[in-house]
């Protein structure tokens, strides 16, 4: 039925008429060709042979003038007009064959001599060689018909010319050219049969290319009708897909093997990425927009890996996905010129297509708002075991010392705070030096009152005064730097509004937990512990956190004498060198347990402090049981980092080297902690002598331990 329609429905009409009209334009061309031949002719006949306008070069001349005609009309027609119709085909071929048949019988009516007549014939047999060539380009028709008609006329005059002429045959003149002309028609009709035989041969062949030009015709419209079945089977599968990824919240995409995104993927695609330029952008853009990054070189050798093991199992590269938990930078939705993070996780699976092929496609999962969730449940959790770890600390500390630690750390603060508004804020290296002495007592004295979120902060805003001082230096060299300054000056202010938060609420946790106890306990709180208390109780949360923070065990021996004033005004600087001296010794010289028993000492060291008064005096000591001071490894590290001058073979005493161990910036450690590295603990020690006029003194004993002694004078001014 569907054969029937094709062939009935036109489209075998169309595609043959176009042939045939595309062969009409050649045949213009040709028959062109051929009259102007005919006229080339002509002209040999009357101007050569015949001389003389008879009947015969009459009626070729009006025949070549109906074809020059005939030839005008149709390349008017068929190439300048470019039109085609039936009729313009039926009336050139009507035309040809009276052509063809009015040159045959222009050639029986001549009276030729015998040179002439083989010039006719072969005038004649090119006639039929052009004209037939352009008639078979048309249609065979023209061909039989002309083949017929030729034939029927030619034996007409044959057997009329013989009995007009009265053609004898017989030894005579006479006889002789009658048996030579006959010769001559006899080749004539043998090259006729020969030119019927080739137009047979030719309209077959043209009934087999018709025949196979429908057999194609009919096979291409019916590849035409599946195609088109196909395409409309795909369209609704696309459309229905396109509902489903319209309506999807993750992200769908196909990779090809150029690891670009394909031509499918669900609208959350663009709402994840901020952008609607999605389809045939490399898959690797999205996700890290420079391509020379180190994500961007990971994520690409990832997808290389899963296109080249496509047909493997791609869920064993799971473990190595560099997007199963990723964080990326995109445009904001809800400005225009902004960015936002977003947290994606990203999973690959292989798909089967409609043709058998394998693709891989990408499931990405927008996890922002849950790990945004995640960070304020953490961060809230975070929030109250601070608050958890502050109360537990107000409750096991003198409030009074949590005040005097606030009220001191506040002023501070609000010192560097006025300093850092200064444009040279920090670029000398004494005022820089001060600063961040005064920040790493800070965070000493706050860890020994186990204020861990104070000791994290104030350690963040000495990484960050430290960056800005490295970039001051910088810039006093390389003037293009100051935007980089000011940015690093920002953070470190940053920093401390930080810690000013932090201060206001520990304030407000110590300020409801005294008035909860006085209202709950009113007259039996305990009594106020005095300064002597105070530091010895410090010194041993000191020791206890940070032994345990770096594996080792101590214990804390303190003596005072009784003629100490209880409330001395400098026993709170001294108070803060303690805590420099004891995380000095439990640091760098006691030993780990297995390294003290190796060597025959208890697994827990011992730190010793006391303090007493001399003449005019107050005598402060603090000693280990440790490993002492390896002055070779101190002279070496004193000459890496600058601090000392000198060949290196030049031996420097002692006494030299141990002076030089409270100068800011030493450190016999390469990494930074929160307890030490920074170079400051000694060098605030330094300073807290230097306020007081004090005096230290230092013993080392390799192996066994070390000493710090500190003298400070009476009735000074700090007093």
């Amino acid at each position: 039925m569907e054969t029937d329609n094709i062939i009935t429905g036109g489209a075998f009409d169309r595609a043959y008429k176009n042939r045939t009209w595309e062969a009409e334009k050649q045949l213009t061309v040709i028959r062109g060709f051929a009259i102007l031949l005919g006229f080339v002719l002509w002209c040999i006949d009357y101007f050569w042979i015949t001389r003389k306008f008879s009947d015969p070069v009459k009626l070729t001349l009006i025949l070549l003038s109906v074809a020059s005609l005939q030839s005008l009309i149709s390349y008017y027609v068929v190439i300048i007009r470019n039109r085609y119709t039936p009729a313009v085909k039926y009336f050139n071929q009507f035309l040809d064959i009276i052509t063809v048949t009015g040159l045959i019988y222009v050639y029986k009516l001549g009276n030729y001599n015998d040179y002439a007549q083989v010039y006719i014939s072969a005038r004649n047999f090119l006639y039929y060689i052009v004209i037939v060539f352009a008639a078979i380009r048309i249609d065979p028709k023209l061909v039989i018909g002309s083949g017929i008609l030729s034939i029927l006329l030619y034996s007409g005059f044959i057997i009329y010319g013989n009995e007009v002429n009265g053609l004898v045959f017989s030894s005579s003149v006479w006889g002789q050219r009658a048996l030579y002309l006959l010769n001559i028609s006899i080749l004539e009709i043998a090259l006729r049969v020969v030119f019927l035989a080739m137009f047979t041969a030719v309209t077959w062949f043209q009934v087999q290319n018709q025949l196979r030009f429908l057999r194609e015709a009919v096979s291409s419209e019916l590849e035409s009708q599946e195609l088109k079945r196909k395409n409309e089977l795909i369209d609704k599968i696309n459309q229905e897909n396109r509902k489903y990824l319209d309506n999807i919240d993750e992200g769908l995409l196909i990779i090809n093997e150029d690891l670009n995104v394909g031509d499918l993927y669900s609208e959350a695609v663009k709402s994840i990425f901020g952008t609607s330029i999605i389809s045939g952008r490399p898959l690797v853009s999205l996700f890290y927009p420079d391509d020379e990054s180190s994500e961007s070189k990971e994520l690409r050798k990832f997808l290389s890996l899963l296109i080249k093991n496509i047909h493997s199992d791609i869920s064993m590269f799971e473990d190595v996905n560099p997007l199963k938990s990723a964080k990326i930078t995109v445009p904001s939705k809800t400005s225009g010129t902004g960015y936002e993070e977003k947290y994606l996780s990203v999973t690959f699976k292989q798909i089967k297509t409609l043709e058998g092929d394998t693709n891989i496609i990408a499931l990405i999962s927008d996890q922002t708002e849950t790990r945004q969730l995640q960070e304020q449940i953490e961060q809230e959790n975070t929030r109250h075991q601070r608050e958890i770890e502050i109360i537990a600390s107000l409750l096991e500390t003198d409030p009074a010392e949590i005040q005097e630690f606030i009220q001191d750390s506040e002023k501070n603060i609000a010192e560097i705070l006025a300093a850092a508004e200064k444009p040279d804020f920090t670029a000398e290296t004494d005022e820089y030096n001060k600063i961040f002495s005064r920040l790493h007592s800070m965070k000493g004295l706050s860890g020994s009152l186990e204020l861990r979120s104070v000791s994290w902060l104030v350690h963040e805003a000495e990484s960050s005064l430290k960056q800005h001082h490295e970039n001051m230096v910088i810039a006093y060299y390389i003037p293009t730097e100051d935007r980089s300054t000011d940015e690093t000056k920002r953070q470190f202010i940053g920093k401390l509004d930080g810690l000013t938060a932090e201060f206001r609420r520990i304030r407000d946790l110590r300020d409801r937990l005294v008035n909860y106890v006085s209202k709950t306990y009113a007259g039996s709180g305990p009594a106020p512990q005095s300064s002597v208390e105070r530091i010895r109780r410090l010194l041993e949360k000191t020791i206890l956190r940070n032994a345990e923070t770096l594996g080792k065990e101590a214990r804390l021996d303190f003596t005072c004498g009784e003629e100490i004033p209880e409330n001395a005004p400098i026993l709170k600087d001294i108070k803060e060198a303690l805590v420099h001296l004891v995380n000095n010794s439990l640091d760098h010289g006691v030993e780990e347990p297995m390294e003290r028993m190796l060597h025959g000492k208890p697994e827990a060291g011992t730190i010793s402090v006391s303090l007493r008064a001399g003449d005019n005096t107050i005598i402060v000591s603090v000693s280990d049981d440790g490993r002492g001071l390896d002055t070779g490894k101190i002279r070496d590290k004193m000459r890496k980092d600058g601090l000392i001058d000198g060949d290196p073979g030049q031996n420097i005493d002692d006494a030299v080297l141990l002076k030089n161990i409270f100068k800011p910036g030493y450190s016999s450690k390469d990494d930074v902690s929160m307890i030490s590295g920074r170079g400051v603990g000694l060098s605030a020690v330094a300073d807290v002598l230097a306020k007081y006029r004090g005096k230290i003194n230092v013993k080392n004993k390799p192996g066994h331990g070390l000493s710090f002694t500190m003298v400070f004078p009476l009735g000074t001014e700090a007093f």
